[in-house]
């Protein structure tokens, strides 16, 4: 089993790219990023979610390549905005970071024929500028 997800991810397999960690300063704005690795991968949905060990999953938005982009969350409302680099390269911005923003990222990649691929971000810590 360990010699075949080797020899699939030296292949033609997608995967996606985004930073592991990253700081954020309350009050100020984060950018996380997420690529899809492979150029030729067709993309149907790119959505971006939110979970922490106290709360469950949440959607925060969904771009789809025929509907366009759905900003769903409450808990982010006016406060992200999704940037569609490209089919492969997505990023959201958060704005006015509050404490509770901490918690993990992910970015998911729906793709035909290949499936879902995704990655997460993990907010460390909120550093507050004034002290």
């Amino acid at each position: 089993m360990i010699s075949l997800s080797t020899c699939l991810s030296a292949g033609n397999v997608p995967h996606v790219i985004s930073y592991p960690h990253v700081d954020a300063d309350l009050g100020g704005d984060f950018t996380m990023n997420c690529r899809l690795s492979l150029s030729n991968t067709k993309v149907s949905q790119v959505q971006w979610s939110w979970r922490s060990s106290e709360k469950p999953e949440e959607i925060i938005v969904v771009f789809d390549k025929r509907f366009g982009t759905k900003y769903l969350s409450p808990k982010f409302g006016g406060r992200v905005t999704f940037f569609n680099h490209s089919q492969h390269h997505v990023s959201i911005r958060v704005s006015d970071v509050m404490m509770n923003d901490t918690g993990n990222y992910t970015c998911q990649y729906t793709t035909f024929p290949s499936g879902i691929f995704q990655a997460t971000t993990t907010i460390l810590r909120l550093k507050d500028c004034g002290s």
